[in-house]
């Protein structure tokens, strides 16, 4: 509208220079703390004390940040020590976040990408899991995917015309081929009844709800390569179904995935290992605990710091981008001995109990 306006001058009107209307417009910065707003200048001026500030702060001021904690927070309401297992199992996916959110109310939840505005000419690997993880809970319960193909070509996802098709006919047969895999593993056999949680481990207690359970394991899937995340879901599940013991129901679990299956044996001293993870768990409530499933699993492989930094802070999808992380750690590096206690301390225990 301004060029227009503009256009509209020029054409209709004239100073008798000839740099008219050009000379009739002022470009101000983007941000009103903006040094040039308090430069001297005639033309750009500010009178915001505040914006002042802000600026004389970032000109003169040459501290490095601190960290984000400096203290312990105050001891949790007593009312935590009851705990869903969906609220355990969201404090292990990522501690640092569900402190921040919990006992400070700080979200950083992320804005909608905006729109392509080109047609895409292949699948992002984000789309091409929810493509799977939809074909996957069509072919378990024996329904056809061709409607699903008109629905991933109305969220837009899928290359246009013959090329989408063919990839997903592609991953239709990737997909069949993983339910195979899970059908051999509970013998198509019915499904057991959900079992219901209300499990008291020293002074916490876990209530909730375990589905997914077969007669001779309970059973997760991800139609994609193992996670960190996956496993840690895994074995707290599996310590609660070795806690409840419920007669007719397994104390074996296994997680399917594209690269493999993970089997976790029965647990003798299932309260024990639950009491460690509920401690943290109190522990990670004051502050952050230097548990993070992808690269405290990486570390765990061959107990080597070189792999957890590759996790960290590698080339691709690294763990310390989450913007949660960034806030709590900023540019210091939480990969220190405490992460190395703290991983030791809750890995140990489940990889004493995986199936070699």
């Amino acid at each position: 509208l301004v060029d227009e306006l503009l256009e509209y001058l020029g054409r209709r009107f004239s100073d008798g220079s000839e740099s008219f209307p050009a000379r009739l417009v002022t470009r101000h910065r983007l941000q009103p703390f903006s040094t040039d707003y308090f430069s001297g200048e005639v033309e750009l001026s500010s009178f915001s004390e505040e914006s002042y500030r802000a600026v004389r702060s970032r000109l003169e001021d040459d501290h490095p940040v601190g960290p984000f904690f400096t203290e312990l927070l105050p001891v949790p309401p007593e009312e935590l020590r009851d705990i869903s297992l969906g609220e355990l199992l969201a404090f292990y996916d990522n501690p640092v976040k569900y402190l921040l959110r919990t006992r400070i109310g700080i979200r950083l939840d992320d804005l909608a990408p905006p729109l392509e505005d080109r047609e895409p000419f292949g699948l992002d690997p984000l789309d091409t899991y929810q493509v799977r993880r939809e074909m996957l809970e069509q072919v378990l319960v024996g329904r056809e995917t061709g409607q699903l193909l008109a629905l991933t070509r109305a969220k837009g996802v899928l290359p246009p015309a013959r090329q989408g098709e063919l990839l997903f006919r592609e991953l239709e047969a990737q997909v069949t081929e993983f339910a195979a895999g899970i059908r051999s593993l509970t013998g198509d056999l019915p499904g057991l009844s959900p079992l219901e949680l209300d499990v008291r481990v020293g002074d916490f207690r876990v209530s909730g709800k375990l589905s997914g359970i077969w007669p001779g394991l309970l059973l997760r899937s991800r139609c994609a390569k193992r996670s960190g995340r996956d496993q840690m879901r895994l074995w707290i599940e599996h310590l609660l179904l070795n806690e409840i013991k419920r007669e007719g129901y397994p104390v074996v679990s296994v997680l399917a995935t594209t690269d493999g299956s993970l089997h976790l044996l029965p647990v003798k001293e299932s309260g024990a290992c639950l009491r460690l993870l509920l401690d943290f768990y109190w522990s990670g409530l004051r502050q952050p605990l230097k548990f993070f499933p992808r690269s405290s699993f990486a570390y765990s492989k061959k107990w080597d710091m070189g792999s957890a930094r590759n996790a960290w802070c590698g080339d691709h999808f690294s763990e310390g981008d989450d913007p949660y992380y960034q806030l709590c750690f900023g540019a210091s590096n939480p990969l220190d001995e405490e992460f190395e206690r703290v991983t030791r301390a809750i890995l140990d225990p489940l990889l004493q109990h995986c199936e070699r």
